[in-house]
């Protein structure tokens, strides 16, 4: 009897180490499934910033060309003043 009685108890304490068992490695599993989730949430994260400043720049060197532009044909535009005035000058004198 006291054989029956041990190897019951034995086989309880199994269950329940199995069972506890069982809960550690489904949350080790739930936690692995977090970290690799906030990890493609970072890399995600990461890709956007990454296009947003490659937008910027994008637009700060076409913002940068159109100034460019912009000053060009204003010294354009001085240069045709300059020279009308020249020989505008140079008809009266």
């Amino acid at each position: 009897m006291l054989k029956t009685g041990a190897t019951d108890n034995f086989k309880k304490e199994k269950a329940a180490l199995d069972r506890e068992s069982k809960k550690e490695l489904k949350t080790i599993d739930v936690m692995s499934k977090i970290a690799i989730e906030e990890g493609k949430v970072e890399a995600e994260d990461d890709r956007t910033k990454e296009r947003i400043m490659q937008e910027i720049l994008k637009q700060s060197k076409k913002d940068e060309k159109d100034l460019d532009m912009k000053g060009l044909d204003a010294l354009v535009k001085l240069a045709i003043s300059q020279s009308k005035k020249e020989k505008s000058n140079d008809e009266e004198g």
